[in-house]
């Protein structure tokens, strides 16, 4: 058989391998025997869309799936039957994607920004459970090529930094970065310190770092929501001590306290 394919992925089983490919706007599923190099227990499923590439993972209960994009479509095999889960209704040109849980996914599009999406398993009808909300969205200024879980650093098992899940990324500009996600009151508290830190460091040529980091395409610019931006904030390592004073005052907290928590943060690099 010949086709020409936009993307495989594979999809671990025991036994024979179970390998998902693009064609043609549609999701081919079938098992390739290794061996012989038999195709066995074919589905095709049509997509509506001219997805380039997949990004496959297994769920917690280990549940083979896939994420097509640059539309971002979540699709499941089970049971002999490969059916779409959910998908994201905004036109994002995505260029990489990867899965935080089952249903919390981290993508990366081509005007340059990033955005967290999310999956309503515990919806109450079908349309809430099938469409993939925007928690997230941030102007990064590079171009993102792929998403790995992990770190750049070693971590202690005792270290809070060790219980803090991250993820790296590279560029097409060689850049090598790092993602973390952090509890609510993590990011409410860095989240203050950022707006504050805003107020004292000037971008270059007087540019807004607010402005620098809403989310922008074609449709749409709006300020950044869910993200902070972890290099502004580790410049408070940098300020003289009053203006740490200043703002451990404005924040009603020690400098000692800011400053322990902001290394925990650069730690995580």
């Amino acid at each position: 058989m010949q086709f020409l394919s936009y993307g495989v992925g594979f999809m671990g089983f025991s036994g024979n391998k179970r390998e998902t490919v693009l064609l043609d706007g549609h999701l081919l599923n079938f098992l390739l025997n290794l061996s012989t190099g038999e195709l066995k227990d074919r589905k095709k499923v049509s997509l509506g869309t001219q997805p380039l590439t997949l990004r496959t993972f297994s769920s917690k209960n280990h549940q083979p799936c896939c994420v097509c994009f640059p539309h971002s479509n979540v699709m499941a095999h089970e049971e002999g039957v490969v059916e779409e889960r959910a998908r994201d209704y905004n036109a994002n040109w995505m260029s990489s994607v990867e899965i935080l849980d089952d249903d919390i996914y981290l993508g990366a599009e081509n005007n340059f920004n990033l955005f967290i999406i999310w999956k309503n398993s515990e919806g109450a009808s079908k349309e809430e459970r099938c469409r993939l909300e925007v928690l997230g969205e941030d102007h990064l200024g590079e171009f993102v090529n792929r998403f790995r879980h992990g770190s750049l650093v070693m971590h202690l098992p005792d270290s809070d930094g060790g219980q803090i899940p991250t993820a790296i990324f590279g560029t097409v500009n060689g850049v090598i970065e790092a993602i973390a996600s952090l509890s609510c009151e993590q990011y409410l508290f860095l989240e203050k310190l950022q707006s504050n830190l805003r107020k004292v460091i000037k971008g270059v040529g007087g540019l807004s770092h607010e402005q620098w980091r809403s989310f922008n395409n074609e449709k749409k610019t709006i300020d950044a929501k869910n993200f902070l931006d972890g290099d502004l904030i580790k410049t408070f390592l940098d300020l003289n001590q009053s203006w740490m004073e200043e703002i451990g005052k404005t924040m009603n907290t020690t400098v000692e306290e800011l400053y322990e928590r902001v290394e925990e943060l650069a730690r995580l690099r």
